[in-house]
């Protein structure tokens, strides 16, 4: 179920990038560096979130999804002044959405901001939110855990 809710909120933030983005008087540039990635294979999804329900719910303000080309990658996102979370992921196998073993392990490179833990599901927004009042980096590690 996890795998379908991320995957269909990844894939309707990128089909709606821009469109839902907040109105704000100043916004930022929120850059995005990701490694861990397998070199040149599938495609990256960064979800970015601006609550706490929306990120436990998959829900994001602004995504994007781009082709690997290198074992790391830079997304920027304008987003307004406020806190945010991400999920990341990539997508080996073309089907659109992270993959789990029966245990529930991811098996494709998956990752969170401020590099939270996901030891035991998903990253918990106390762990990977961040405050943007000023434009600002984020460095995301990839992680595999099944196989």
């Amino acid at each position: 179920m996890i795998r379908s809710l991320i995957a269909t909120a990844l894939v309707a933030a990128t089909a709606s990038l821009g469109a839902v983005q907040a109105q704000a008087e100043e916004s930022h540039t929120l850059t995005v560096k990701v490694s861990g990635l397998t070199p040149d294979q599938g495609t990256l999804y960064v979800g970015v979130s601006n609550t706490e329900e929306n990120y436990r719910g998959f829900q994001f303000l602004e995504g994007q999804m781009v082709k690997v080309e290198g074992a790391e990658t830079t997304i920027s996102f304008t987003v307004p002044d406020g806190a945010y979370a991400m999920h990341v992921f990539q997508d080996l196998n073309g089907d659109g959405q992270p993959n789990f073993d029966a245990k529930g392990t991811p098996v494709e490179p998956i990752g969170a901001s401020n590099n939270a833990s996901m030891m035991y599901g998903p990253a918990q927004w106390s762990q990977a939110n961040f405050e943007v009042t000023a434009d600002v980096e984020q460095d995301v590690m990839l992680k595999t855990f099944g196989s």
